[in-house]
């Protein structure tokens, strides 16, 4: 009403807040999906140590969003909660570290599926990485791609003189 008692259109002031709508929209689905997840999981989940974990996902992913999307909750939270959002999130992390094995494992996907060289059931994480590094298309030959365009903007003596003191391998660079 604002919009149009301005003398915009009744489309144009629409336009003007369609945005807001849209935020106010996805804060409202939010809201009520989190309300929903809260009250189901006690009553859907019998262990209590099952429930912990699974409300405390819930919780850092609702914290999460709020901090990605902590425009939309500008004039609503302040600063220091948003910083409590933060602090919240790093201790949910802590956590929920010990049980993310069985989190994502309670998913049901092979580890052939999700292709992850550091979430492997092995526990081979370095020698997966090391070995998926090797293979990379972009890392088959010496000379990184695009090195030929990158070289002429660097400052060439400077990096000579430094890598040096730089840490490398048991080669230096031949750069």
């Amino acid at each position: 009403q604002a919009g149009v008692s301005k003398g915009n259109s009744f489309e144009d002031a629409l336009n003007n807040v369609a945005v807001a709508c849209w935020h106010a929209c996805e804060c409202h689905c939010d809201y009520n999906m989190a309300r929903n997840a809260f009250e189901a999981v006690p009553k859907a989940i019998d262990d209590i140590n099952i429930q912990t974990a699974v409300t405390r996902t819930m919780e850092l992913f609702l914290l999460q969003k709020i901090c990605e999307n902590g425009a939309d909750f500008l004039g609503v939270l302040t600063p220091s909660q948003m910083r409590v959002i933060k602090a919240d999130i790093n201790m949910l992390l802590t956590q929920i570290r010990p049980d993310a094995v069985a989190l994502t494992d309670a998913f049901g996907f092979h580890d052939n599926k999700l292709d992850s060289t550091i979430g492997r059931y092995d526990g081979n994480v370095y020698e997966a990485v090391y070995k998926a590094s090797r293979s990379n298309p972009l890392n088959r030959t010496d000379v990184m791609v695009g090195w030929d365009k990158l070289k002429p903007m660097l400052d060439m003596s400077f990096i000579e003189r430094n890598k040096k003191v730089q840490r490398q391998g048991k080669t230096l660079s031949n750069l």
